[in-house]
């Protein structure tokens, strides 16, 4: 028996520098019955000739070309026309370990799962590395349950770590134009529709973080979408799930946070000072018990601070670094 088409979506835009090597692990997987979609949204800098000469070299590759429209819309367009049975993604810069999808693979057959999740590494652009793993298998069937981790943010909200049915992952659309936390809605509605969620705590996929990318900008508006999308999030949460509603409103509170620790960091505290007051009202008026319940104690310490003021929530960021 044949095994199973998996279709990987690769968004890209200018990125002319990492496309071939991403490609070549791709072409590299030791799961072998693959097509690779890469949507090139728009690149003005030879990504797109890039884009058709490895098409010619391997069939395998499927190559959208459209007009730059971000990359909620890219992805949108690999996922309309994926044919496969599952669905991947992979970022044109990062590199996938060569048996990431036979890895993913085999979490969906073993375990009868509809969505599959490996773990990934960070590389950062001073060499050093992220990772974490141990190697075990976790398989949740209770949704509640599954959404309940994900609110708390111990399901990984990234698309590039997971493998989704083709089921599951035509029914759910990225929220074009929105270019920030777009990754955290997906996941969220797509496991929102899943039965059963396996995951295997091994890394299979490595996160490069170049200069450029998008942590090194200055704040912009563009970073409201994590408000925005913690609000839409919970507004779900309290209409469909409402035993779920604290765990929503932790998110909530996590995704505020994480939004002045990134006006301060990315020199947004003059132009964004309103913005900034605003989030500093709402988090002065959260329950002390539910965010010493629900939240982690390096964040929070940062809830603590930031109902403070600027200067000791400064301090806190400096404390915890990582959030």
């Amino acid at each position: 028996m044949n095994s199973p088409l998996i279709s990987v979506i690769v968004p890209i835009y200018n990125a002319a520098e990492f496309i071939e090597k991403t490609a070549e692990h791709l072409v590299n997987q030791t799961y072998k019955n693959m097509e690779f979609i890469l949507v090139d949204d728009g690149s003005t800098d030879g990504s797109s000739e890039i884009c058709d000469k490895i098409a010619e070299k391997d069939s395998r590759f499927v190559i959208v070309h459209q007009k730059n429209s971000g990359v909620s819309a890219a992805r949108n367009a690999g996922i309309a026309a994926a044919k496969g049975d599952y669905i991947g993604f992979c970022d044109s810069d990062d590199i996938p370990y060569e048996d990431m999808y036979e890895t993913l693979y085999g979490i969906v057959e073993e375990y009868d799962c509809d969505v599959a999740m490996i773990k990934s590494a960070i590389h950062f652009i001073d060499g050093k590395v992220q990772d974490s793993s141990d190697g075990s298998i976790k398989v949740y069937s209770d949704k509640d349950e599954i959404l309940k981790l994900f609110l708390l943010n111990k399901i990984q909200s990234s698309v590039y770590t997971k493998l989704f049915s083709a089921e599951i992952c035509k029914q759910v659309q990225f929220p074009a134009p929105h270019k920030i936390n777009e990754d955290r809605y997906y996941s969220f509605f797509a496991l929102e529709k899943c039965k059963k969620l396996g995951f295997k705590n091994v890394t299979k996929y490595n996160y490069c973080r170049h200069e450029g990318s998008s942590v090194t900008q200055s704040f912009s508006d563009k970073y409201l979408d994590i408000v925005y999308f913690a609000d839409l999030i919970e507004d779900f949460v309290q209409k469909n799930y409402p035993e779920l509603s604290d765990y929503a409103r932790a998110n909530k509170i996590v995704s505020y946070l994480r939004t002045c620790q990134l006006i301060l960091l990315l020199n947004g505290e003059k132009t964004y000072k309103d913005k900034f007051e605003e989030i500093r009202a709402f988090i002065k008026e959260q329950d002390n018990a539910l965010c010493k319940k629900y939240l982690t104690k390096s964040i929070y310490i940062k809830y603590t601070f930031l109902k403070a003021g600027q200067v000791p929530f400064r301090l806190a960021i400096k404390a915890f670094s990582k959030f």
